[in-house]
């Protein structure tokens, strides 16, 4: 708690500089004003110390590349009927040692030491490392296949997330003005318990609002324990929810944002469910090979090359 607090009194936010206006929606037009009424409730939360605690991983992890390192081994475990016992105990010490990093980051004095999270080297490693660990802990096809489709689906869903934020410039709710927000919301996003999430957000990427990309990335890890484990609708759905609320919460993102890249992230997984289904057999889990990832990686590297961006997610601060 003393770390939080410390962290929390020396974060300046009067010296950071004010974002560009956005270009979709522009600010202070009626449906940006609309939108951030309709997420004005969330955004007013207070949920105290423990509770964003909690909701800091499914709020801030699916839209960490890093996250790709357990991601499809976690699929993997929860869909096979059998798993290797040394696998799924390192699987373990990966977690724990990125939920722990996640902590000491947040306890830091400005939260730079997060965008670790988000480095490039980070970004083309942590799929091979999430792969390697996915077909180290079971033989189980219809495993692998879900472990895999969540990178696939995660990387196809990125490249229009991507080109949007691009285009629409669009400002974070807590890089937005207090005219536009209200001064109690306003107020609000520099107030939670973790502050410090606000603030990495405010200082590191402000104009990257539309659409998300974490809740695209919660939607690439919920279709296919959906799609392959038969965890239900509802399961799927929390995933889903919760990285969104999050997401609002901390106000990176208004409601608009997290339901536009929810259904992009949908749309491309129904796609390429239908396009790979065949090759797995009717009623299968859809067939995606281990290399099927990192060719659409390399279409990610390729869009970079002509429209590059510095934002979270990509190319950290």
């Amino acid at each position: 708690m003393a770390g939080m607090t410390w962290a929390k009194a020396t974060m300046n936010w009067d010296t950071v500089k004010p974002p560009t206006p956005s270009a979709f929606p522009r600010d202070g037009a009626a449906l940006d004003l609309m939108d951030k009424a309709i997420s004005g409730p969330i955004f007013r939360l207070k949920l105290g110390l423990v509770l964003e605690c909690a909701l800091s991983v499914p709020g801030c992890f699916f839209g960490m590349p890093s996250t790709m390192s357990i991601g499809p081994g976690l699929i993997a475990v929860m869909v096979a009927t059998k798993v290797r016992t040394l696998p799924l105990l390192l699987l373990g010490v990966a977690v724990t040692a990125l939920v722990a990093r996640w902590a000491y980051c947040l306890r830091s004095a400005n939260g730079a030491t997060a965008w670790i999270f988000y480095a490039p080297k980070v970004f083309l490693v942590a799929p091979l490392i999430g792969t390697v660990l996915a077909y180290s802990i079971t033989d189980d096809p219809r495993a692998l296949h879900a472990g895999s489709f969540y990178l696939l689906s995660w990387f196809v869903s990125v490249l229009p997330i991507l080109t949007l934020k691009s285009l629409a410039h669009r400002r974070r709710p807590i890089a937005s003005e207090s005219a536009h927000l209200g001064e109690a919301t306003a107020a609000a996003g520099r107030s939670k318990a973790l502050g410090l999430i606000c603030f990495m957000l405010r200082t590191g990427d402000a104009n990257a609002s539309f659409p998300s990309g974490d809740v695209a990335g919660s939607v690439s890890f919920a279709y296919p324990l959906w799609r392959c484990q038969g965890a239900g609708a509802g399961a799927a759905v929390l995933i889903v929810l919760s990285s969104a609320f999050g997401r609002m919460y901390w106000h990176a993102h208004h409601a608009m944002d997290v339901s536009a890249a929810a259904l992009i992230a949908f749309l491309c997984c129904t796609a390429l469910d239908v396009s790979l289904s065949d090759a797995a057999g009717k009623g299968g889990c859809p067939a995606v090979a281990w290399y099927h990832p990192f060719v659409a990686l390399l279409a990610i590297a390729v869009q970079q090359f002509f429209m590059p961006q510095k934002i979270a997610g990509l190319k950290g601060k």
